[in-house]
């Protein structure tokens, strides 16, 4: 009788987390088009100065598990580019392996590339709130603040 207990109340917390996972990922709805118009200004702005761009395969905004918006943009150049609810970029890729455009990158990242790597060229480029990377089109991995402000530092494997 106690095993038939524990095996319902097994059955019936495992079905009430599956209805649990349900309804949490029921809101996630992301929205897709092709127009940047529902982005944050900020981002709008960079993707106009900066990558200098105009059509876009197609631009996605969600949201993350903690209900934060986020949104990326993938460029008819095939320049993806991800954004923080701010409009900030967190994240930006050329997806063809060739350099992201030079006014899109912090100058003193750039700078660094130049004078260390001259003949590399910044094909990837991550921040969050401690670490940004940089990934070179030889596949050299470089780590340094999150604005770049100091020297990036080759990774560690």
């Amino acid at each position: 009788m106690a095993l038939m207990r524990h095996k319902r109340t097994g059955i019936f917390l495992r079905t009430l987390a599956a209805l649990a996972v349900l309804l949490l990922f029921a809101g996630c709805q992301d929205k897709v088009s092709n127009k940047p118009g529902a982005l944050p200004s900020v981002a709008r702005n960079f993707i106009r100065k900066q990558l200098r761009e105009s059509s876009f395969v197609y631009v996605r905004q969600g949201y993350d598990l903690l209900g934060r918006t986020n949104a990326e943009v993938l460029t008819k150049t095939l320049v993806w580019a991800q954004f923080n609810s701010h409009g900030d970029w967190i994240a930006m890729e050329n997806w063809k392996g060739e350099s992201l455009p030079e006014k899109a990158l912090p100058p003193a990242a750039l700078e660094f590339v130049k004078t260390n790597y001259p003949a590399a060229k910044i094909t990837q480029i991550r921040r969050d709130k401690i670490t940004g990377l940089i990934v070179l089109n030889d596949g050299t991995r470089l780590t340094s603040d999150p604005e770049f402000k100091s020297a990036p530092m080759p990774e560690r494997s």
